[in-house]
């Protein structure tokens, strides 16, 4: 019984020291994932409805699985966060999936690609990564690279 509340104990320590190493706040994801939806060079591969008003961004919630309940918009709407079985079912013109979100106390790390034009007969996609910083309680976008 001692033995077994000593894992637990060592266990919840050690999931707590992680989760002040990574410093991952709710709203830190929101603003880093805002940041980078927001920037400029990624909006042309957003999907649009035929009279050019854009449709609810999609997020593949996989490799990186962030929480469904950030505050983070898109063009007046929520952000739909999916499974992979849900954009299989759903089959959308394009959607967003993110390979590296990390989040330090002042530093946030973002690898991302955009499936796009996917309901045409040439489904395309584009890379991103992004570095950001914080200051003064704002996150920065220091470099960007998208391909």
């Amino acid at each position: 019984m001692k033995k077994s509340i000593k894992l637990i104990t060592v266990v919840l320590f050690l999931v707590f020291i992680q989760e002040i190493g990574m410093a991952q706040t709710s709203n830190d994801q929101s603003q880093v994932l805002q940041k980078c939806l927001d920037l400029t060079e990624i909006q042309q591969y957003y999907p649009q409805n035929v009279d050019n008003s854009y449709k609810q961004l999609l997020i593949l919630n996989f490799p990186v699985s962030l929480p469904v309940n950030l505050n983070v918009s898109k063009f007046g709407q929520s952000v739909l966060f999916q499974t992979r079985a849900e954009i299989l079912a759903d089959n959308p013109d394009a959607f967003i999936a993110f390979s590296t979100f990390s989040i330090t106390e002042t530093t946030a790390s973002v690898v991302f690609e955009i499936s796009y034009n996917r309901l045409t007969g040439s489904p395309k996609s584009i890379n991103g990564s992004v570095s950001l910083e914080k200051t003064a309680g704002n996150w920065i976008v220091t470099n960007q690279t998208i391909n």
